[in-house]
């Protein structure tokens, strides 16, 4: 918490990242922060935790302090600002995915994973694995898991070792270490 003075004049020295002073009526408004002000209302100062934060108590992300008509600040302390969560329920797993859930929080930033099973990805661009993570939206100022959307691991593929050798009388072919050396004969041979 951050504490008011009784008087108005340091209310304004606060330690969130964003401000927005609406306006007051109470005190002088301190020269280096009317850069950051925004006069709409001279009875209130309105408070804004960064994008993806909310106040603890209140739980918005907006705090708003008026100005008494005894010329202090009511409330006269502002709230902390906390991580948001996402509050809505993630994406469900099919059934034959396995889930990477951190402590199944829902907190900004946390990624769940949802892995397919041995041999199998997903139709959609041919993944083993998917993530959904908790993100603030700015069109709409809620905390929201994204992608909203996951797919099923119905591609069941094969893993197979393919040897193919090409040899003939007229072409040899020689492995040494890590170089393939390949003779002029075969080289006139594909150019036929």
């Amino acid at each position: 918490m951050v504490s008011f003075s009784p008087e108005c004049k340091s209310c304004y020295s606060i330690h969130i990242k964003v401000v927005i002073l609406v306006g007051s009526t109470c005190a002088d408004i301190p020269a280096n922060l009317k850069n950051l002000t925004s006069w709409l209302n001279p009875e209130y100062v309105k408070y804004k935790c960064p994008n993806g934060f909310e106040f603890k108590i209140s739980g918005y992300p907006f705090f708003f302090s008026n100005c008494t008509v005894r010329n202090i600040w009511e409330p006269s302390e502002v709230e902390e600002c906390i991580p948001r969560k996402c509050l809505k329920d993630p994406v469900e797993p099919f059934e034959n995915m396995t889930v990477r859930w951190p402590n199944q929080s829902r907190s900004g930033g946390i990624e769940i994973k949802y892995h397919c099973p041995f041999r199998y990805t997903t139709d959609h661009y041919g993944t083993r694995v998917q993530s959904n993570t908790c993100i603030w939206n700015n069109e709409t100022d809620l905390m929201e898991w994204t992608p909203d959307v996951i797919y099923p691991c119905s591609r069941k593929y094969e893993l197979y070792l393919i040897i193919i050798e090409y040899a003939s009388r007229e072409t040899q072919v020689f492995h040494l270490c890590e170089k393939v050396m390949i003779s002029i004969n075969m080289v006139q041979e594909l150019g036929r």
